[in-house]
């Protein structure tokens, strides 16, 4: 069989070609452009510094130098992808120069690429096992990843390298600081310091450390040596800034920062720490320009992302939640954006994404240890920032689950009392949670502990006052709602509590005092309308009554109390229906209101529906034996029905007997039934005598549907008082 034969050509080895060598001549000109670009470096101007290296490299490809001094400036220009290509090119012509793999590790970290900056430094450390800087750089790598254990792994490494120099304890002082271990960051540092008292970086640490401490006078002076032992050192710019801050020197620290944005544009703690400066100024446009540049230096930190949230939640709460979202996505573990966002979530009234943001919270950090490490803001930090503590967690996660109807809030307020007993606003908390389920009994009880630790919390007081009003203790209600409004002047709950407690006991004048107090402090408070509709109700103004009630419909169309009294008005003037569908209502939003089941029945009453009305009124009175409409009314039932098979003087009598007794024979309505059951029994001059008082009852004797003077005339006639029927 033929075969093709196969030309062969010998090219000779290497079959890669390699890069030219550039003439003597052109390797000079290469040589004075690499000069004249790094002159330009130290000016700051890197575009034009770019060219010269463009140049050098096209005169020379086998410049290690061009490349490496390009790499750097396109670092200074925030394009951090053509500085690792430029660093990959010098590694390749300078493989022996360790400070490479160090600044090319630190190009792919700001990109983010922590796995490729951390291969090519172990490539690195395997060539040159005792080189110190490799070490710091694989140190720092760790830092930015999060991983501080391992970065003080490492400058311990270094430090055993360098024969323990002073800039490998610098170094380790700053992871150690990182993993909050002061005292061996502080140690550290006393090294550098006793091994260079000029150590720029150390000094700026110890400052930072102070600053750490609240200590900014102290901080103050070393981070003014270190600015002084190397006047190029943005960090401790930087730091210096904050320290200003912290003292609310706000010009100082700009100052300070403007110098570290200009000596490091690329910096992106200095552009953060100067929109903070800025926010605290209330110079929000330009602290947002601030922020949005530290986003495109560094748009792979999840940090940067919180900052700018922090800045936006007050004026632009969506695009913070953005932000907040943004730095969760770039690190799962960091938990004070979803903080935060729960914050925002909960402002918004999305109650169950903000729980869900504390679940997460509490699932990643069971224990809910080191929050203080896990809120810190990137940099340092210029305001002095709550960081919340785990009972403050379980309280704020237990009051979301409660305004969002959501299982578990008592159980929050309870684990968070377990984590800290003398925790008032979990006591407080937990006692609204009780009232809530309609426990007043244990509601009291976490109330008066809350006040037992803190006498001047209007909060537990306005707290025990609602346990109160659902106990009917009207004389304390109004006791602790005005201790509560002596401590908070301005607290609406308190004095529609306080107003509550008026209307039970007939002080209509009282009552629409308050509610006016509390309307014109929150005027969408549907209770206050409710509450100052029944004290017109209770004057027999009837128009405003409705109209309160129909103002609290609006605000709150599920408002028991406004149906119900919206129903007595309309009872009041003779609208029976109306009157009925409107107990219905209330009746259907909250079935244990016996009074309104009392209200229903007197309306049936009048309609001559005796059946359903002596029906209505027996529940009622099942429910709640003293209730003030239905003991009247069922005596009436008795005495006046128009059907006698519903007539009972007897029964009437005990009835009229015990609404007289309840109210201290002082309302006409009770006095006036009475009358009509001795009427009923043929006791014409004590039905007189009774009518008589019952009409010097002004409230009683205005209410047109209940013929107050008919009946007097009735009685003085010998005649009892019938119903009208249908």
């Amino acid at each position: 069989m033929f075969r093709f034969a196969l030309p062969v050509v010998l090219l000779g080895a290497p079959v890669a070609l390699a890069r030219p060598i550039a003439s003597p001549y052109a390797a000079l000109r290469a040589v004075a452009a690499v000069e004249r670009g790094d002159q330009l470096l130290t000016e700051s101007r890197f575009a034009e510094a770019i060219k010269e290296f463009d140049a050098a490299a096209r005169l020379d490809p086998r410049n290690a130098k061009a490349f490496r001094f390009r790499a750097w400036a396109w670092l200074r220009m925030g394009d951090s992808s053509r500085a690792v290509a430029d660093y990959d090119r010098a590694v390749h012509l300078d493989p022996n120069n360790m400070g490479l793999y160090a600044s090319r590790a630190d190009a792919w970290a700001r990109l983010g690429e922590y796995d490729r900056a951390l291969t090519g430094l172990d490539e690195a450390i395997r060539r040159a096992p005792d080189e110190a800087s490799l070490f710091v750089a694989r140190s720092r790598v760790w830092s930015a990843r999060g991983d501080s254990a391992r970065a003080v792994r490492d400058l311990t490494l270094a430090s055993a390298c360098a024969a323990r120099t002073s800039e490998a304890f610098g170094c380790r002082a700053g992871a150690w600081m990182d993993l909050g271990r002061f005292d061996r960051a502080l140690a550290d540092l006393e090294d550098a310091l006793r091994l260079d008292p000029r150590n720029a970086a150390a000094l700026q640490c110890f400052g930072v450390l102070c600053l750490l401490r609240n200590e900014s006078d102290l901080a103050l002076t070393y981070l003014d040596r270190s600015v002084e032992a190397d006047p190029t050192y943005t960090k401790a710019l930087i730091a210096r800034g904050g320290a200003w801050a912290l003292k609310r020197e706000w010009d100082r620290a700009i100052a300070d920062l403007d110098r570290a944005v200009r000596m490091d544009p690329i910096a992106p703690s200095a552009f953060m720490n100067r929109g903070r400066v800025r926010a605290a100024k209330g110079e929000f446009t330009k602290a947002l320009e601030d922020f949005d540049a530290a986003v495109r230096l560094a748009p792979r930190d999840a940090k940067v992302f919180f900052n700018r949230a922090v800045v936006r939640a007050s004026t632009q709460p969506d695009r913070a939640i953005a932000d907040y979202t943004e730095a969760i996505r770039l690190d799962s573990g960091y938990l004070a954006p979803l903080v935060n966002r729960a914050d925002l979530w909960a402002a918004k009234q999305e109650w169950a994404k903000a729980v869900r943001d504390l679940d997460e919270v509490i699932r990643l950090r069971p224990d809910l240890t080191d929050l203080d490490r896990s809120h810190r803001p990137c940099g340092v930090a210029v305001f002095t920032e709550h960081v919340p503590t785990p009972a403050e967690l379980y309280v704020q996660r237990g009051r979301c689950r409660v305004a969002g109807g959501i299982a578990g809030g008592a159980s929050d307020f309870s684990e968070a009392l377990r984590l800290d007993p003398t925790h008032v606003p979990a006591l407080t908390a937990r006692g609204e949670a009780f009232l809530a389920m309609g426990e007043p009994g244990a509601a009291m009880s976490d109330f008066d502990a809350a006040l037992e630790l803190a006498p001047d919390c209007a909060q537990a007081r306005t707290g025990r006052a609602g346990a109160r009003c659902m106990k009917g203790e009207w004389d304390g209600v109004i006791a602790d709602c005005d201790a509560a409004l002596r401590l908070d002047p301005k607290c609406a709950t308190a004095l529609v509590a306080r107003s509550l407690a008026w209307l039970v006991k007939g002080e209509w004048d009282r009552t629409i005092a308050d509610c006016d107090a509390a309307l014109r402090l929150d005027p969408k408070r549907a209770d206050a309308h409710a509450n100052r509709s029944g004290a017109w109700g209770g004057k027999t103004e009837w128009d405003r009554a409705i109209a309160d009630c129909d103002a609290a419909l609006r605000l709150d169309p599920k408002c028991a109390a406004a149906f119900a009294n919206r129903g007595f008005a309309r009872m009041g003037r003779g609208e029976w229906d109306r009157a009925i569908a409107d107990c219905d209502a209330a009746l259907e939003n909250n079935p244990a209101l016996s009074s309104v089941v009392a209200n229903r029945g007197a309306a049936r009453l009048f309609r001559g529906e005796w059946e359903r009305a002596a029906a209505d009124l027996d529940a009622a009175l099942a429910a709640n034996p003293n209730d003030e409409t239905g003991l009247p009314f069922r005596s009436l039932l008795r005495a006046a029905c128009a059907d006698p098979k519903y007539r009972d003087a007897r029964q009437a009598y005990a009835d009229a007997k015990r609404a007289c007794d309840r109210t201290q024979w002082k309302k006409g309505f009770a006095l006036a039934a009475l009358a009509a059951a001795y009427a009923e029994a043929g006791q014409f001059d004590e039905a007189v005598a009774l009518q008589k008082r019952a009409l010097e009852d002004a409230a009683y004797a205005k209410v047109d549907y209940l013929e107050p003077r008919a009946r007097l005339e009735l009685y003085a006639a010998k005649k009892p008082y019938r119903l009208p029927g249908k």
